[in-house]
């Protein structure tokens, strides 16, 4: 793995976003729909946010997942009422297209992020996630190295 590759190489450049005033709900929903755990949030193409998985559960994880059908039901009001831009992270670190890979894992491990929104000018251009760097580190030229 060269770790002076760029990130554009390996970023994900075709996004599913959503607007802050789009439910958690909806937001969680779009979540389970693409397998993903992280979604940036745009105001037509600026990154104002990013909003994860975990971020959604914890609203309802205060009330409890429980397992009748008023409790589902009072999880699922909370989710309609809440909008993401009351949750989302905001004034977020992230790179820039030309940035190298040792940065994004740096970051990564420094902070405990596991995505990171890539901007050109305030626009969002794409994502970087620690799965990427898994999956480009492992790509044919790197054996996993077992621990016992």
């Amino acid at each position: 793995m060269n770790s002076n590759t760029p990130v554009s190489d390996i970023m994900t450049r075709y996004l599913v976003t959503v607007a802050p005033t789009t439910s958690a709900k909806k937001a969680m929903d779009i979540l389970q729909t693409h397998s993903m755990h992280h979604l940036p949030v745009v105001e037509g193409d600026t990154l104002v946010g990013i909003i994860s998985e975990v971020d959604i559960l914890k609203i309802t994880h205060c009330v409890g997942l429980l397992q009748s059908k008023q409790d589902i039901q009072f999880n699922e009001d909370i989710l309609n009422s809440v909008l993401v831009q009351e949750i989302m992270t905001q004034n977020m670190i992230t790179l820039a297209a030309d940035d190298f890979i040792s940065k994004a894992a740096t970051l990564f491990s420094t902070n405990k992020f596991h995505a990171l929104p890539v901007v050109k000018a305030g626009k969002l251009v794409g994502i970087i996630t620690t799965y990427d760097l898994i999956a480009f580190a492992f790509n044919g030229r790197l054996k996993p190295v077992l621990v016992f």
